[in-house]
């Protein structure tokens, strides 16, 4: 697996991030992609985004960043949009959980009850867990995103964002 972040794209520019989504393609990788900034996707341009990022599997923006990218207002809408060009688009929404939208699968995967107190690192707690439930492969996406959604919410239980 291929982890992307809107930070590489920032680094390297679009014909460099293309050029490793082809060769990870080329060598049967899935490839994830975060966003990781409404900031910078505003800076760089959503369309110049979404060309750098094109052939990736799965994209895990957050609310803002899937509004920045495709106009919409709802995550559904948002969601609905992207998953036109990445198989598999996961909105997240903080305390609100996370959009799952694939080919078979539109649906709303309910974020943890918790007293949190800095969400500082869920969003990368949220994608890293669901890359691990994914590579380990007994779970669907579903059952990924709730995992997923379970360790974010613990993250937040810490300054900084780190879950013990």
């Amino acid at each position: 697996m291929l982890y992307i972040s809107g930070y590489t794209v920032l680094s390297v520019g679009t014909e460099a991030t293309q050029k490793l989504i082809k060769l990870a393609s080329h060598h049967g990788m899935t490839i994830i992609c975060d966003p990781g900034s409404s900031s910078f996707i505003n800076e760089y341009g959503p369309d110049n985004f979404l060309e750098a990022v094109a052939g990736s599997d799965i994209l895990v923006p957050n609310l803002e960043e899937a509004k920045i990218l495709t106009g919409q207002e709802k995550s559904a809408l948002a969601a609905d949009q992207l998953n036109n060009d990445f198989p598999l688009v996961l909105v997240t929404m903080g305390a609100e959980g996370v959009f799952v939208k694939n080919a078979t699968t539109a649906e709303i995967v309910e974020a943890k009850k918790t007293d949190g107190l800095d969400p500082t690192g869920a969003g990368d707690a949220f994608a890293a867990m669901f890359i691990k439930e994914i590579i380990d492969g007994d779970r669907n996406v579903i059952e990924a995103a709730r995992s997923a959604c379970d360790f974010a919410a613990d993250a937040t239980k810490f300054l900084g964002g780190q879950p013990k």
